[in-house]
């Protein structure tokens, strides 16, 4: 893990099968493992006609497991077999579980609970953004790309989880956020 002990706590990236990520996230909360699965709510039809709102993971098949590497090991053994590590590359021609940096993590879930958050494709182009930091409101001190989203006007800081999740904030103005 280059550089990381095993006994490091981080939040890992796993992955499930046939979208248990919500039934992973129960296993975990019930033995006090932190995790996190970004929700968004969807209106479904009953068969009789009416709606219901239904709270639907908002990105499928993933879940972020705050914890060790040797904790983790046993957890996907012992407890959560569905589970599977999502692999990276360490920048030495080495595989490792794929982990993401506590303070884009926190930034991520902070706009992932927020009503306004909008879930963009992990494949968004954002290369013409800068990154930022937002200055004011609720999401004071959130770090992104400061981009336009869909060729609208707006922009919106974007929180990206490389090829897994991008989360944007509400609209923001140049005078609200600062270059970083």
């Amino acid at each position: 893990m280059s550089g990381v002990s095993e006994e490091t706590v981080l939040w890992y990236v796993m992955r499930v099968t046939y979208q248990r990520e919500l039934q992973a996230y129960d296993i975990l909360c019930k033995r006090n493992i932190e995790s996190f699965v970004p929700l968004v709510k969807v209106r479904k039809r009953k068969s009789n006609g009416t709606f219901y709102w239904r709270e639907e993971s908002a990105v499928h098949n993933y879940i972020f497991v705050h914890t060790s590497l040797t904790e983790l090991k046993r957890l996907k053994k012992d407890v959560v077999p569905f589970m599977r590590y999502l692999m990276a590359s360490d920048g030495e021609g080495n595989m490792r579980p794929q982990y993401v940096e506590q303070k884009q993590m926190e930034d991520f879930i902070l706009v992932s609970k927020s009503a306004q958050a909008k879930y963009l494709s992990p494949d968004i182009d954002l290369k013409k953004g800068e990154k930022a930091r937002i200055l004011v409101g609720e999401f004071q001190g959130v770090e992104g790309i400061f981009t336009k989203i869909s060729n609208k006007h707006e922009k919106r800081v974007v929180v990206r989880i490389e090829g897994i999740a991008a989360v944007a904030t509400k609209e923001y103005s140049w005078e609200e956020v600062e270059k970083v």
